[in-house]
């Protein structure tokens, strides 16, 4: 099978896929810039504020009583809680991983 051939055959919607990916990874780092900026680095923890207040809410009106609903909804809350804790291991685990290749970079450059 000549080049052509293979071009014809899929290689073209192989690489307008690959013209895709490329261009959705370009928007989202860009709309990850923009949320930094936007945040001052700290998008986590205005999440955790957001659900912090979500819990307030939802323990504001209760009355004591332990429905099947305030269940579901502090085990949604829960999960959520869960999420950012792990968002927030990876904001932790990047910002450590930045600072020793700085430390690594500095004493490279004593030698």
């Amino acid at each position: 099978m000549t080049r052509l051939s293979k071009w014809k055959a899929g290689g073209y919607r192989d690489w307008l896929a690959g013209q895709e990916t490329l261009s959705q990874a370009r928007e989202l780092a860009a709309d990850a810039r923009e949320l930094t900026a936007a945040t001052d680095g700290k998008l986590t923890d205005h999440l955790a504020t957001v659900l912090a207040a979500r819990y307030a809410a939802a323990l504001a009106g209760w009355d004591g009583e332990v429905t099947d609903e305030l269940r579901r909804t502090l085990r949604t809350l829960h999960g959520l809680c869960q999420d950012i804790v792990e968002l927030g291991r990876g904001v932790h685990s990047g910002v450590r991983l930045n600072l020793e290749q700085e430390r690594l970079e500095r004493e490279r450059g004593k030698n």
